[in-house]
């Protein structure tokens, strides 16, 4: 096991202790998920997913790391309002992720990534 010293935004740097760089970032990005951009979207199943992303800085690594999690639950309409909730399109998300590619690559499978089941 390796420790991986990671942050986001202003935040200091976190010590993680994992196997690999990956997921490190992806641990990381569990820490912080309230950090999250977040984005509601319709699965192939019909049923509605979460997802959000991080940008990480790794330290020792060069650039930014984009980090994506998936959040599948029981969303209900009405009463409690939730940051899932929020308006947004995956443009929007690209924007506050400073994302310089094709918005539309944030939703597809990256190489590498596991499947989502």
């Amino acid at each position: 096991m390796a420790v991986w010293k990671c942050k986001h935004g202003s935040h200091p740097y976190s010590e993680i202790e994992s196997d690999c760089l990956i997921n490190a970032i992806q641990e990381y990005q569990e820490l912080y998920e309230s950090d999250s951009v977040k984005l509601m979207v319709l699965a192939e199943d019909g049923k509605l997913d979460g997802v959000c992303w991080l940008n990480v800085e790794v330290e020792g690594q060069e650039g930014v790391f984009v980090s994506r999690l998936y959040r599948r639950s029981i969303w209900r309409g009405g009463g409690v309002k939730s940051s899932w909730r929020k308006e947004r399109t995956i443009i929007d998300v690209a924007k506050e992720l400073d994302w310089k590619g094709d918005p539309s690559e944030l939703l597809k499978q990256w190489e590498g990534e596991g499947q989502w089941k």
